[in-house]
């Protein structure tokens, strides 16, 4: 089962329509699973893998922009892993369906889903899944401009990724940080935070990161008259850019 999952997801790449009759099958094989005697322990384990084979049917209208089919797949999940005793499958779920409300631009109901997600791995102590969710919360409110709210929560994020020295979320969120220094007129505090991002882009050989944060410094430098350093950093991000696409 779980190597025909990896499969379907390979396929997914390829051929979306095709990917989303694997998930039917392997749908349909874990009920006939269901359907006979099975000790407790692999009633559970079925009922787990089923609910990720929903998820994956919800994520797969997501990503066509039929949220309403995305959420009518995430929410059987949500049934069968509160079904099977699954709290980190349940937290995943509450997180997508947070996700489409998010692409909808429904904030309020977005952040409400990430709170209760977020609720589940403080319980479980999953560092990994508390700092994902923070910088989805700083994600939200970013994009409302709502800037102190966004800081704290990528804050938060940032020094979970930090304990666990996840250089490319580190530089993610230094990103973002400086992001909303910058709508905010604090030009000297974005641009630290953009060469923190950029020295840790750089040591991981992420080009695009690279790219994103050094055409960042480069709009400041251009705004403040420094006409020459944003040149500079222009250049850089050109040549990076040519050299991905090779």
């Amino acid at each position: 089962m779980n190597a025909f999952l990896e499969l379907s997801k390979t396929i997914r790449r390829a051929d979306g329509d095709f990917y989303f009759k694997l998930l039917e099958r392997a749908d349909s094989i874990c009920d006939r699973n269901l359907n006979v005697r099975l000790s407790g322990e692999e009633q559970k384990d079925f009922l787990k893998r089923e609910a990720k084979i929903l998820g994956f049917k919800g994520d797969f209208h997501r990503y066509r922009s039929d949220y309403f089919h995305a959420l009518v797949w995430y929410n059987e999940s949500v049934a069968l892993s509160k079904k099977a005793g699954d709290k980190k499958g349940l937290a995943g779920t509450y997180n997508s369906i947070g996700i489409v409300y998010g692409m909808q631009a429904d904030y309020k109901t977005c952040e409400e889903w990430m709170m209760k997600t977020l609720d589940i791995y403080r319980e479980l102590d999953d560092e990994d899944g508390m700092a994902s969710i923070y910088s989805n919360l700083g994600n939200i409110h970013y994009y409302q401009e709502d800037y102190k709210p966004a800081i704290n929560f990528w804050t938060q994020s940032l020094k979970m990724k930090e304990k666990r020295w996840d250089k490319l979320a580190m530089a993610n969120t230094l990103n973002n940080i400086g992001n909303i220094h910058k709508a905010q007129n604090d030009r000297t505090t974005a641009i630290d935070y953009y060469k923190r991002s950029l020295t840790i882009y750089s040591e991981i050989d992420h080009v695009n990161g690279s790219v994103v944060t050094s055409s960042n410094l480069a709009g400041i430098y251009l705004e403040q008259g420094k006409a020459e350093m944003a040149r500079q950093m222009f250049t850089t991000c050109y040549e990076m850019s040519v050299v991905e696409k090779r």
